[in-house]
């Protein structure tokens, strides 16, 4: 897995909680934020605040990650993908201590927007429209933000420094330590390339401080990242948004903006995806420094699902849904993890030639229920052994019906090995080797794909 070598359970955490949460947090947690990262990163967020609380009260320096295993029934795998989602998106920072044993990590607890800061955050808002959709997004934000679209004309609310004068400036200072207690959450995206735009729109004669100001260069950005935009298609977007006055129409470039995503990825939508799950498909090649090739394909049978094995093997073409169907209807039916039937299926397909037989595969899948198999390590280890019995010399007294009430292996696999035998007693070999041999042409194949 990706977390690998980066976290231990036995590595130590302490939680700080720099600044007071808001009264409604929680609805932005599980109204707003949820959708977007899951349960699992809510109930680690809300788990660390409570942490938070008792450590400080019975005078707790550090927990073990076992603690948070234990509390959320969670492996740590998962505990740190969600935690990675709740770094993403501001809600918590991370840092690291080593020491010649293990890691302390200290995570600082960042509160999260309140519900009018994140509907005007035109990413999250964005994000949130395109999970949950139009009706949802519409109702939330009636609720959350009422008044927020009725017109109040031009603020003329004074500033500090117009009302009052202070001989002792205390001011910026005052300021500056309410910005470090106070945090909210910070998103850390791509930069923009705003060097670029900037000369863009000086060789146009267009007033760049006007139009590039600190909010729309924050905009520009969420909106850049949001699309996976190239500078020229922000600077395209973004004349096109200019109004008469030299002002950003900040609808128009985010439907600009929309239309270059949809040139670019034909029937592609706009969804939060977890790049960590991208990751985990192309590990058996992109990390072949760590372990032995069994154990890379081990762990991709771990951590893909069979349609996707499916479409691997068949050199990208889509899964069959009959198959699909079938394959779940066997998995639930015999209780196997997703693991261990993709294993099967692979053992499957190379013993009767990539053919996808239901008698076969639910004989194999009712045995290996049988036998309790749980990882995928567990069913190839199983897999060979049927392998190696297969290939064992049978005596004479050995008929067929015997073969088929201790093996399961159809006739005409019984009959294939009866030809293999008398080819290998003109060359006789090691059943061990031969096991090995068929081992390899399992690891072969799946990684040729």
């Amino acid at each position: 897995m990706t977390y690998f070598g980066k976290i231990l359970a036995i590595d130590g955490f302490r939680v700080m909680l720099c600044s007071s949460l808001p009264q409604n947090y929680a609805a932005s947690l599980y109204h707003l934020y949820q959708p977007l990262l899951g349960i699992e990163a809510i109930n680690l967020y809300e788990t660390l605040v409570k942490e938070a609380d008792l450590m400080e009260d019975l005078a707790i320096e550090k927990q073990t990650h076992h603690t948070l295993m234990s509390q959320l029934n969670l492996p740590l795998n998962k505990i740190y993908e969600a935690r990675l989602k709740l770094e993403a998106v501001g809600l918590l920072r991370t840092y690291e201590m080593e020491s010649d044993s293990s890691k302390l990590f200290t995570y600082e607890i960042i509160p999260p927007f309140a519900p009018e800061q994140f509907f005007q955050d035109v990413m999250l808002s964005e994000l949130l429209l395109r999970q949950i959709g139009e009706r949802r997004f519409s109702q939330l934000k009636n609720h959350h933000v009422k008044g927020m679209d009725v017109e109040k004309g031009s603020e003329i609310t004074k500033p500090f420094h117009e009302v009052f004068e202070t001989y002792e400036p205390k001011q910026t200072a005052t300021a500056q330590t309410t910005e470090t207690i106070q945090r909210e959450p910070e998103m850390r995206l791509n930069p923009v390339d705003f060097k670029t735009l900037r000369e863009a729109l000086k060789q146009r004669n267009l007033p760049v401080a006007k139009i590039l100001t600190e909010t729309n260069e924050r905009i520009i950005t969420q909106l850049a990242n949001l699309y996976d935009l190239e500078t020229y298609e922000i600077e395209n977007a973004l004349l096109w948004a200019l109004t008469e006055q030299h002002m950003l129409d900040v609808d128009q470039f985010h439907a600009a903006c929309l239309d270059y995503f949809k040139n670019k990825q034909k029937g592609s939508t706009v969804k939060l995806t977890f790049k960590l799950d991208d990751r985990k498909k192309k590990q058996t090649t992109a990390m072949k420094h760590e372990g032995s090739r069994l154990e890379r394909l081990i762990e991709h049978f771990e951590t893909i699902t069979p349609r996707q094995l499916l479409e691997d093997l068949s050199e990208g073409n889509y899964a069959a849904e009959q198959d699909l169907k079938m394959i779940g209807d066997i998995m639930l039916k015999q209780g196997l993890p997703l693991s261990v039937m993709n294993v099967l299926i692979h053992y499957a397909l190379l013993q009767t030639d990539n053919k996808l037989s239901r008698p076969y595969i639910e004989k194999i899948a009712s045995h290996w229920s049988r036998a309790k198999l749980k990882t995928a390590r567990e069913a190839i280890e199983f897999a060979t052994k049927q392998i190696k019995a297969s290939k064992r010399p049978h005596k004479q007294s050995y008929s067929k019906k015997q073969a088929k009430k201790n093996e399961v292996i159809p006739d005409w696999f019984f009959e294939r090995n009866i030809e293999k035998k008398n080819q290998e007693q003109k060359a006789p070999a090691k059943d061990e080797k031969r096991a090995e041999e068929e081992l390899e042409a399992i690891l072969k194949k799946y990684e040729n794909k």
